[in-house]
């Protein structure tokens, strides 16, 4: 069926190998009493995330929670009778009509849906859903499951995504699959938006903690290694040293003692010039722990 331009899914699914669509495994034909009947079997539409989950880790009382979804076709607050799968109103009451799922998550999620959509709405296929699985409050993770947007751990939740139910035709509702198909994306950028705050993950927590004790280390280390070098060293500098600064002062002032008449150009009697060392202004005054041992008339 469909119009001139559907492709086999074969190759839709060689063009997008994280399609949504739940993958075919096998058609197998059986004969009873003469009468032929056809089983289409289809791979897990949640991608094996329940065999990774044990009641030692997840309690089974609301761990894991299925949902069969739909777009406006659906009665949106309309409850399920299915203790096990719930529907559109279970999901906006458990999950608050949001997926688990990070921005980049979410804008994965939409690239392949609108590929699949496309697809489904060329081979006049309607009525699908999706069918959503999270598993809550747990480290599961989709290590050893499908990529995002097939699987999405998000924080301390698990989600898996996948198309399922998608071989019906129009005959079997009286909306359009164009129709269909464009309310199924309208829902499903409503639940899951690409423009949300979100937290850090834990792992995110554990690398910055990582990267500030790394970088106080390094600091520590090379204060100690250089700073205190630094500190012994045997240069003259009076705040270094004690015994040296009062050496040094000392010998300042043994050189001070200029001629009586003073300097040249200098008031007659001034006396105490005070060459100092190097780069000391002229007028510099000795405090008065450096003047033990100095001329009285030392200024």
């Amino acid at each position: 069926r469909g119009d001139k331009e559907a492709i086999p899914l074969k190759d839709h699914l060689r063009s997008n190998p994280y399609s949504l669509l739940q993958r075919v495994l096998s058609l197998v034909q059986i004969r009873i009493l003469k009468k032929d009947m056809y089983v289409l079997v289809l791979a897990n539409e949640n991608h094996g995330l329940e065999r990774k989950i044990s009641p030692e880790k997840v309690p089974a009382d609301g761990a894991v929670r299925r949902y069969d979804l739909k777009g406006k076709s659906r009665k949106q607050t309309k409850k399920s009778k299915n203790p096990y799968v719930g529907i559109n109103g279970d999901f906006a009451e458990q999950q608050q009509n949001e997926l688990p799922m990070r921005n980049w998550q979410c804008k994965s999620f939409l690239k392949y849906l609108r590929a699949d959509l496309s697809w489904l709405e060329s081979h006049d296929l309607t009525e699908y859903s999706f069918f959503v699985e999270v598993a809550a409050s747990s480290s599961v993770g989709c290590s050893g499951l499908p990529k995002v947007p097939l699987c999405n751990a998000c924080l301390e939740d698990t989600t898996t995504l996948a198309i399922v139910d998608y071989f019906k035709d129009k005959t079997f509702t009286s909306t359009s699959p164009k129709k269909f198909s464009a309310q199924m994306l309208e829902f499903a950028q409503q639940v899951c938006p690409t423009d949300q705050k979100e937290g850090m993950e834990t792992w995110q927590v554990v690398l910055i903690i990582s990267c500030v004790a790394v970088l106080l280390l390094a600091g520590a280390f090379l204060g100690w290694k250089y700073g205190a070098g630094f500190m012994r060293s045997d240069r003259p500098h009076e705040l270094r040293d004690a015994p040296q600064s009062m050496e040094m002062t000392q010998q300042n002032l043994r050189g001070a003692q200029g001629p009586a008449q003073g300097p040249p150009g200098g008031p007659p009697g001034w006396n105490g010039w005070n060459q100092g060392y190097q780069g000391a202004p002229p007028s510099f005054n000795a405090p008065s722990y450096y003047n033990q041992g100095a001329p009285q008339n030392f200024a």
